[in-house]
C-alpha cells in the first residue's frame, strides 16, 4: 500500500536511491526478528537511552546486544556504518 501523507517521523537520506523513509534498527537470528527499535525525528532520532560515551548508532548496537540471553555464546555480524573502536 502506498502512503500519501507526509509523516514528522520519516528521515531523509539524500545519498540513499530512496530519499525519504523510516529507520528501523532490529536484532535477528537466522530469519527470526527478536527486537525492533524504530527511530523517530519527531521525538528523537535515538531510540535508546544514552549509555557508555557511545555515538548514537553505537548505542543502539550495545543496547540491543543487551537483549540477547547471557548464557549462550553470540557470533555478531556489523554493517561497517556501526563498527566503531568503542562499539568492538
Amino acid at each position: 500500500m502506498r502512503a500519501t501523507r507526509w509523516s514528522p517521523d520519516t528521515d531523509k537520506m539524500p545519498s540513499n536511491p530512496i530519499t525519504q523513509g523510516f529507520t528501523l534498527y532490529c536484532l535477528a537470528d537466522r530469519c527470526y526478528i527478536c527486537d525492533i527499535h524504530p527511530t523517530s525525528n519527531q521525538a528523537s532520532p535515538n531510540p535508546v537511552p544514552s549509555t557508555n560515551n557511545l555515538a548514537a548508532t553505537g548505542e543502539v548496537v550495545y543496547h540491543l546486544l543487551q537483549m540477547l540471553p547471557s548464557t549462550m555464546y553470540w557470533i555478531v555480524y556489523l554493517d561497517d556504518i556501526y563498527t566503531t573502536i568503542p562499539v568492538l
